[in-house]
């Protein structure tokens, strides 16, 4: 079986999914992906418990009774560095942006937003077509392309299969 064969499946199962990504990212109506509202719904429901002191007007000291967390709202900092590796507010950086009276999803990074999402996966995956309606310089048709000289390995075939020892 050719490999074009093998490339011509992958395109096939790529357009495929591609549309059904795309059937469903434009089926989302909330501004945020569905698992990421889930999931700082979680970390807003935790916050609700954690005491919030002002240092200024970005910073906050964030106690949740395990640690005191240090939030940079305008670097998007947290002490627990959820904040700055997810570019996801974390719980304390929630609890700090309710003390602010702003919204969440200012602090969000822009691909968790379902435009984004939407955008991702609207191009679609042209198909290739025939072999013969390919357009292929002359320069590229010359090219030989061979397998990789191969070697056998060193030694006699083994024949026998090795008993146990059991």
């Amino acid at each position: 079986m050719p490999i074009t064969v093998l490339i011509e499946f992958i395109k096939d199962m790529f357009q495929h999914w591609f549309h059904d990504w795309y059937e469903e990212a434009v089926k989302v109506t909330t501004p945020l992906n569905p698992w990421v509202a889930k999931l700082l719904s979680k970390r807003f429901n935790d916050a609700h418990h954690f005491v919030v002191k002002p240092i200024n007007r970005g910073e906050f000291k964030v106690k949740d009774g395990k640690m005191d967390g240090l939030v940079n709202l305008s670097k998007k900092t947290c002490s627990c560095c959820e904040f700055q590796t997810d570019l996801l507010s974390c719980s304390h950086a929630i609890a700090a942006i309710s003390k602010c009276n702003c919204e969440a999803i200012e602090f969000c990074a822009d691909y968790y937003k379902t435009t984004v999402l939407v955008e991702g996966y609207s191009r679609s995956i042209e198909p290739v077509g025939h072999p013969s309606e390919w357009d292929i310089p002359p320069h590229v048709k010359q090219i030989i392309v061979l397998p990789p000289p191969w070697q056998g390995q060193v030694g006699r075939l083994r024949r026998k299969r090795i008993p146990s020892t059991g």
